[in-house]
């Protein structure tokens, strides 16, 4: 297939992201075969959220800090004390996004032909969080009990020299 046939298919797919039947605006857990995430909202309480929800909490919030110069300054003002605290949240909020694309979507990528640029992207966000001490490779691991596959990625990319 061409690469015009592969931008010409993205064209074709659907827009948006809209919630699964049956899940209550992304909080009702029970759907089978679903992936849920936990967002801590601003009450400290952890919530479950469908994968699209969470998502876009994830951009939401990360947009709302990115426009709020007190935790982005512009200008001649001072980073606040928590500056470093802050990119390493968003950047794992954003590490899970991709974790997620890779787990839930990867077919997807394939059938677009998108895998060549989409690991380039990761590579890149990859090599960006190391560059800058806000890659924590526990992430890349996930838990004992909810082992990610981004990690094997990550270390077959680490051996092959795609990143440091």
């Amino acid at each position: 297939m061409s690469n015009d046939g592969c931008r010409s298919s993205v064209s074709e797919q659907p827009r948006g992201w809209p919630t699964p039947p049956g899940t209550n605006g992304g909080t009702d857990v029970s759907v089978p075969d679903r992936l849920d995430y936990t967002w801590i909202d601003a009450n400290r309480k952890p919530i479950k959220l469908a994968a699209p929800v969470y998502i876009d909490f994830v951009f939401t919030w990360g947009q709302h800090l990115l426009d709020d110069p007190t935790s982005f300054p512009t200008g001649a003002h001072d980073f606040p004390e928590n500056y470093a605290l802050t990119c390493k949240h968003l950047y794992r909020q954003l590490l899970r996004v991709f974790a997620h694309i890779y787990h839930a979507h990867f077919e997807h990528l394939l059938h677009l032909c998108l895998e060549p640029h989409f690991n380039s992207l990761f590579a890149h966000f990859l090599s960006f969080g190391a560059e800058f001490d806000i890659l924590d490779t526990r992430d890349l691991r996930g838990s004992s009990s909810a082992l990610t596959g981004i990690g094997q990625l990550y270390d077959a990319w680490r051996v092959r020299g795609i990143v440091q």
